[in-house]
């Protein structure tokens, strides 16, 4: 049997709304890997807020993070840094210039996480595990950053909302995606330009000698769209966002809160028996 390379995102796509994974998913997904297929987490969050949901599903197969930035391999004990990471001083220069608009936000390295105005910004991103030994340091994002970064999440007041993109666009070494506006507050995520899952997806790829055409990958959002254009089946969850829509190869019936990727992957494993 060849063996598959699956790849999902965490947040709307294999998660609930409550940040939960069904038991019936978990179940089918682990008999996907003792079967030998590879079943990989691809997410934006860091893996202090990942790792809990790798135990959850009972594999110990690599973790795609920071918006693939970094992959885990936890048999190996530690990361696999695959891209260029932020430039501290870099990182600094920027949010100088969206300091007055900024209202929350953190950033993550290899030993830290900085974070201001740490209340506002969500528990399921930043929480810890035992595993992993994350020093905190809180004040000015401006001011306390002292190693390069892997990936930022922030909020910016509404009415700073067009500057800070002018500043963002400027840096021509970050790429950012924006989550949009609620309660007067815009969320953005910032990583370097060569940091996303797609190239995440390829060093597995490589790395495992994959099938190119045994690949399948899950996501909802923007920061998905590099890894769903790579795989052979790119799948977006019933609930992904428009640009995720457009290129697509294919569509969940059930959304996240209805066990979207298990019966997907049940259609593709049937299809191919």
């Amino acid at each position: 049997m060849n063996k598959y390379l699956i790849l999902s995102d965490l947040d709307s796509t294999l998660l609930t709304t409550k940040k939960n994974i069904p038991l019936a998913t978990r179940i089918y997904i682990r008999k996907l890997v003792k079967k030998g297929h590879m079943f990989v987490i691809a997410t934006g969050r860091p893996v202090q807020g990942t790792i809990r949901f790798a135990r959850l599903l009972k594999i110990k197969n690599p973790i795609i993070c920071d918006n693939g930035a970094n992959i885990y391999i936890p048999n190996e004990n530690g990361y696999e840094h695959i891209s260029n990471h932020m430039d501290k001083e870099t990182f600094k220069s920027l949010f100088s210039k969206i300091d007055p608009y900024l209202f929350s936000g953190f950033v993550g390295s290899d030993n830290y996480l900085f974070m201001e105005n740490k209340k506002y910004i969500p528990w399921w991103i930043i929480h810890d595990d035992k595993e992993f030994n994350i020093k905190r340091v809180e004040g000015k994002l401006k001011n306390i950053v002292t190693e390069d970064l892997h990936i930022s999440f922030f909020q910016i007041i509404k009415e700073g909302y067009q500057k800070t993109v002018d500043v963002l666009e400027s840096y021509k070494d970050f790429a950012y995606g924006y989550w949009g506006e609620k309660d007067g507050l815009c969320t953005f995520v910032l990583s370097h330009k060569n940091a996303n899952k797609g190239k995440a997806m390829q060093y597995l790829i490589e790395r495992y000698q994959i099938d190119p055409t045994k690949t399948i990958a899950f996501g909802d959002e923007n920061n998905d769209i590099s890894m769903i254009k790579k795989a052979h089946y790119g799948v977006a969850i019933k609930n992904c966002s428009d640009e995720l829509e457009k290129v697509a190869k294919a569509f969940t019936k059930s959304d996240n809160d209805h066990q979207g990727v298990k019966k997907h992957l049940q259609k593709i494993f049937r299809e191919n028996e």
